[in-house]
């Protein structure tokens, strides 16, 4: 199966460490690029069923994941592998979002805000996050499936990787499990691919919040937001650039 992987490649999603992702036989291989131990590999594996259990039990649709350790023999560290995500291929939401007319993008938006919703709802202990921007969404059979489960965003288990210190640790985790955490992302990926509906994006997206109890104050924390982007953005480049610096000290 390596070698079916190799030779079809169709790209990489640098963003969610994807290092390769191909296409064999309908199906999406997604090989993810952290090498690790086996031992850690079977705990992270458990921790990837129960986010995907979770979001099932709430009423997300999603697209039917097969997880797979692939191993190989080191001289240092022994035996370690990667994960490789199997999934059906299907179409990309975001592009069908992009073509489509007005009113069939805001019949579109709303269907995926109801599944956003759903984490607002029925996970009231915040245990959860949903990443809904729209590149996470397919269609399969003519059916809505989400399909992005890696890292699996469980509280208290994923943030640590990124923060650098404490308070952005705890800014990482207000902002991804709060009442509002799971809609944002949507709100912002929609406002980016049809800038024209922004206007649409918040009136519905209010009018519906307001139906589910959410009395907040969306545009306040819709900038919350973007600054929070921004942040892990940053901090992200910086530890590329600390680690760069630290790689060309040991070579000079």
């Amino acid at each position: 199966m390596n070698e079916q992987l190799k030779n079809q490649t169709v790209g990489t999603n640098k963003q969610n460490n994807f290092v390769l992702i191909s296409v064999h036989n309908g199906k999406i291989f997604k090989k993810y690029k952290m090498v690790n131990e086996i031992t850690e590999l079977k705990k992270k594996k458990i921790n990837f069923r129960r986010y995907f259990n979770t979001l099932e039990n709430i009423g997300i649709p999603l697209a039917e994941t097969k997880i797979k350790i692939i191993e190989r023999k080191t001289k240092k560290s022994g035996v370690v592998g990667r994960f490789c995500f199997v999934q059906k291929r299907g179409v990309p939401l975001e592009g069908v979002f992009r073509r489509k007319s007005k009113d069939e993008v805001l019949k579109l938006y709303s269907q995926l805000l109801i599944f956003s919703l759903k984490i607002w709802r029925k996970d009231r202990f915040r245990t959860v996050f949903l990443d809904s921007k729209l590149e996470n969404w397919i269609f399969i059979d003519k059916q809505i499936r989400f399909v992005d489960f890696w890292p699996p965003f469980i509280r208290g288990s994923e943030g640590l990787d990124i923060a650098c210190n404490a308070l952005l640790y705890r800014f990482v985790q207000e902002t991804r499990y709060s009442p509002l955490g799971s809609v944002l992302p949507l709100l912002h990926s929609a406002i980016k691919t049809r800038p024209e509906l922004k206007k649409n994006f918040f009136n519905i997206t209010t009018e519906m919040m307001c139906s589910n109890g959410l009395n907040k104050n969306l545009v306040f924390e819709y900038y919350r937001y973007c600054f929070f982007r921004i942040v892990l953005y940053l901090t992200k480049r910086l530890r590329v650039a600390k680690k760069a610096c630290f790689n060309s000290s040991l070579l000079s």
